[in-house]
């Protein structure tokens, strides 16, 4: 996330720098909730737990939605910028799991 913030602040502007940011920090924080939740969730089998997962689930969805929604009918952000700082959890995923195949030689180089 810092690279790309940085990466933004260097090649485009200020704007576009502080857009990837929020973008990854709204990310990351709904990624650890989600974590969390996941985490509770298989470690306890009772259907409640089951119900008060799904319920976060689009409470947290809900919560994104509209602080996405205020930063961007605000105009405090580039929409570009923050969808690039929504996918900082993906492409980090994606380079582990990248190095992780690499390193166990199911991915052919």
């Amino acid at each position: 996330m810092l690279i790309l913030t940085v990466a933004g602040w260097v090649t485009f502007s200020a704007l576009i720098a502080k857009s990837i940011f929020i973008g990854g920090l709204v990310s990351n924080i709904c990624f650890g909730w989600l974590k969390r939740d996941l985490t509770g969730l298989l470690n306890g089998s009772a259907s409640p737990s089951k119900i008060k997962f799904i319920f976060r689930y689009y409470l947290r969805l809900a919560v994104v939605v509209m602080v996405l929604y205020c930063l961007i009918k605000l105009q405090m952000v580039h929409t570009v910028g923050l969808v690039l700082g929504l996918s900082t959890v993906i492409i980090g995923i994606s380079i582990t799991a990248i190095a992780e195949a690499k390193k166990t030689g199911l991915m052919l180089t």
